[in-house]
């Protein structure tokens, strides 16, 4: 957001805001990919849904803050981006944990 505001950035600001912005994300993406290939037992959890209902969460206040601030159309480029990103992460988490819960073998008991 600070790249495209406005105002005298130089092109090295912009340039290093942008690889900022890539390195977050990949580290979010970790993250969720971490937190979705998890092993437990008993299938989704609860942490599960906090997962899920945060990434939407963020998408929606995202978007939501998007259309109503008046603001340049740059700034209003990189809100839908962001919110497009987090509700493809809140997809890709759901989507990534439920293979990962099928995928784990059932835990028998040995009583």
């Amino acid at each position: 957001m600070a790249a495209v505001a406005g105002g005298a950035h130089s092109i090295f600001a912009t340039i290093l805001l942008g690889l900022l912005a890539i390195g977050l994300g990949h580290a979010l993406l970790e993250e969720i990919r971490r937190q979705a290939r998890r092993r437990s037992p008993g299938g989704w959890a609860a942490r599960d849904t906090i997962n899920a209902v945060l990434l939407a969460c963020w998408s929606a206040v995202a978007l939501i803050t998007t259309t109503l601030a008046v603001s340049p159309p740059q700034v209003r480029a990189v809100g839908l981006t962001l919110a497009l990103g987090y509700a493809v992460s809140c997809g890709y988490f759901v989507v990534q944990r439920r293979r990962t819960i099928t995928a784990t073998p059932a835990v028998e008991s040995s009583i």
